[in-house]
């Protein structure tokens, strides 16, 4: 995982908000919430062209960090909102939430473990996420954690 930094010319699709939607689903930051966030997206993955192993890959990953918002973000988040957009040839998952700042990579046990314990949390989970999900990038955008990750 990584802090997506702040970028400009060619690469401004991953900042902007204006790339064309694909997909889209809005829900309750909650678990209710997280269970029909991945039931929509796994019909939404079967319509591109993914390998199954991607493909779960991608909800194993995606839902633990929405998990992670709805029980671990102080003050909570109220709503999440996913999206996978696509400009050009490329296209991103993108999941944002309206909880207090979260970066991933500072409460991952696997590089801050004093941080990571002294948060109350074991971080394993995000851990998981960085295995499945390499290109993981975070970036606090308008008062919401922006989670945004590649799809081939």
């Amino acid at each position: 995982m990584r802090r997506l930094p702040a970028r400009n010319g060619t690469d401004a699709p991953w900042l902007s908000g204006l790339a064309p939607v694909c997909w889209q689903f809005g829900g309750e930051a909650s678990l209710a919430g997280c269970r029909q966030m991945r039931r929509a997206l796994a019909q939404a993955l079967q319509a591109l062209a993914l390998t199954e192993d991607t493909r779960q890959a991608l909800l194993l990953g995606v839902t633990e960090l929405a998990t992670n918002v709805v029980c671990h973000s102080s003050p909570p988040a109220d709503r999440f909102f996913m999206v996978i957009r696509q400009r050009g040839g490329r296209r991103w998952l993108e999941l944002r939430d309206d909880g207090a700042p979260f970066d991933p990579i500072l409460h991952s046990l696997g590089e801050h473990p004093a941080l990571g314990r002294a948060l109350g949390c074991s971080g394993y989970g995000l851990q998981l996420v960085a295995h499945l999900l390499p290109a993981l990038c975070y970036l606090r955008l308008a008062e919401t954690n922006c989670y945004r990750v590649p799809l081939p």
